[in-house]
């Protein structure tokens, strides 16, 4: 499992990534304690990541979103489900058959 958070950028003192500002945002207790844990396969897909502070929620930590590029994501999706519902399908070069060939059909 991959920290979608260290992939993405250099954590590091000047660079903290704070997602937790406890009592009115006090400096001296805030904290990065939530983290996205990913597999590798979307740790590959990942394509960017934002902090954002909610207006119509009150908490004291912000949200982390993560966006990832969903071209395979939505693609393996897909073959998944055919698999699931055992279709295939079946493509045949006509050009490339013998009499035989097309017999059996």
């Amino acid at each position: 499992m991959f920290d979608t958070t260290n992939l993405l950028f250099d954590i590091s003192e000047t660079n903290s990534r704070h997602t937790f500002y406890g009592n009115g945002n006090n400096k001296a207790t805030s904290s990065r304690i939530d983290y996205i844990w990913t597999s590798h396969f979307l740790a590959l897909q990942l394509n960017n990541q934002k902090l954002y502070r909610p207006n119509d929620i009150k908490t004291d930590h912000l949200m982390i979103l993560n966006q990832f590029f969903t071209q395979e994501i939505v693609g393996l999706k897909q073959l998944a489900k055919l698999q699931q519902q055992r279709r295939w399908k079946m493509i045949y070069a006509y050009d490339e058959m013998t009499d035989e060939d097309l017999v059996d059909i």
